[in-house]
């Protein structure tokens, strides 16, 4: 029975082993990103092909002041900047950003120019999460490693770029234990709340984390 079963099957092998190579599926490269992905059902589809990302093409870094309002988070809501740096918010000269865990929504206009409505926009660093929007369109949420979006509406003139920005929570437990606030609040059936030693947990020591954007954001034109 096997052997019957394998030489019905050595057909229809040799006919998609040679259907494979008329496919001619573009070249897998180093410039594929995340988005890239590829489909197979069982036969070739007779579709355009795949956009791709030229990572050689000039870069058009946006540049200029930047709007900076923290919407949302605390323990107190720092003062809205305007910067024409992108840094950590806890460098900033209003101390309550060194113990601030929410979101802050960064906003810049600039000037497009180039002869095309497609680019993939990058944020650069970011500490820790973000969400785009341009032109009022929501182009996605970014968790990284890397903050990469493709944008589809660049045209020509004045755009209007918001990110929203959200940091994780660690500046603000580090506070709250060196104040002694208390918030470690679990039922007690969970048992002690302790660190990978298995000792009282303590915040008061760790280190403050970067937060925000720190860029550097920039458009690289798809042709």
């Amino acid at each position: 029975m096997k052997r019957v079963l394998v030489f019905s099957l050595l057909p229809f092998l040799l006919f998609f082993s040679c259907s494979i190579e008329k496919i001619g599926w573009p070249e897998s490269t180093n410039e594929m990103r995340p988005w890239v992905r590829w489909h197979w059902m069982a036969n070739a589809v007779d579709a355009e092909q795949f956009t791709y990302v030229d990572m050689g093409a000039k870069r058009v870094e946006i540049k200029g002041s930047w709007d900076v309002d923290f919407i949302e988070g605390g323990t107190v809501l720092p003062e809205n900047i305007t910067t024409e740096n992108l840094t950590s918010w806890t460098i900033l000269e209003d101390t309550e950003t060194r113990r601030f865990a929410g979101t802050a929504r960064y906003t810049i206009k600039f000037e497009w120019n180039e002869n095309t409505s497609l680019a993939l926009l990058n944020l650069g660093d970011v500490k820790d999460c973000a969400r785009v929007k341009l032109n009022e369109k929501v182009m996605g949420s970014l968790l990284g490693p890397t903050y990469m979006v493709k944008v589809d509406n660049l045209i020509n003139g004045v755009k209007l770029l918001e990110i929203e920005v959200t940091n994780v929570a660690a500046n603000r437990i580090r506070d709250y234990d060196i104040r002694g606030v208390v918030w470690k609040k679990f039922h007690r059936k969970l048992g002690d709340f302790v660190d990978i030693d298995y000792r009282p947990f303590d915040a008061s020591g760790w280190d403050i984390r970067e937060a925000g954007l720190l860029g550097p954001v920039g458009l690289t034109p798809i042709r």
